[in-house]
């Protein structure tokens, strides 16, 4: 399996990398396979993320990186070239051009709001994943403007939890980076692919706040890179 780079003019930001997008794309085109299927050894030749690394280990298995990939890769190179090539497709959501709702939210309105989203949801388990896990994220710029909202979707793939929608939603409607001071309100805390990617494809990470109910005690919650900013994450 075969995930590419976008290409994109100067100045233009896409939420995924070759390795999300080669995770999610397995995991939406073979929700029943995937899991197998990204217990091998996932090369790529890409610049390492905090982002790739929390879909690894929060949705696949063993990866490696830069020179040595492509070291590896050469060697293989005859193998290679006769394999038959599946290319993964994106799974980004398409642009979206409604406007949000023009609301202010406080911190604790938006929590409101995320519970809300979380009683919604359906109270089903799929086999495969024991999910979805009752998680809901609110976005809000620096002035506390309501701008997307996204529940976890886990059961339908490993990757989609609640945060990571909410950062591609928001791509989908502005086609931009998560706004400078921006504030993510969720029911519960990040784990490493999620806090990778809001820290990734942020204008200014050291500027976010992160609001969460209920601290993660799975390996997953700990020891994220949005810990490693001080200021950035706490309780609500």
């Amino acid at each position: 399996y075969l995930a590419r780079s976008r290409e994109l003019p100067p100045g233009v930001h896409c939420p995924e990398t070759p390795v999300s997008r080669l995770v999610q794309g397995l995991y939406g085109r073979y929700p029943e396979q995937a899991r197998k299927m990204v217990r091998s050894r996932i090369f790529s030749t890409a610049q390492k993320t905090p982002y790739c690394e929390g879909v690894i280990r929060v949705a696949a298995k063993r990866i490696t990186y830069g020179v040595e990939a492509q070291n590896q890769l050469d060697q293989l190179r005859e193998a290679l070239a006769s394999a038959d090539w599946e290319e993964v497709p994106s799974i980004l959501p398409g642009g979206d051009s409604r406007h949000p709702e023009q609301i202010l939210l406080s911190d604790r309105d938006a929590l409101d709001r995320c519970e809300q989203v979380e009683r919604s949801m359906p109270r089903t388990e799929s086999q495969r994943f024991k999910a979805d896990r009752p998680v809901a994220a609110v976005l809000l710029d620096a002035a506390g403007n309501f701008l997307v909202e996204a529940a976890n979707a886990g059961a339908t793939n490993r990757t989609l939890h609640a945060e990571t929608r909410l950062v591609q939603r928001w791509w989908a409607s502005s086609g931009r980076r998560l706004p400078q001071g921006a504030r993510v309100i969720t029911t519960l805390k990040p784990c490493k692919m999620c806090a990778g990617f809001i820290h990734w494809f942020s204008d200014d990470p050291a500027s976010l706040r992160v609001l969460y109910r209920d601290f993660d005690p799975g390996p997953n919650g700990r020891s994220t890179i949005l810990d490693q900013i001080p200021g950035v994450q706490a309780k609500i």
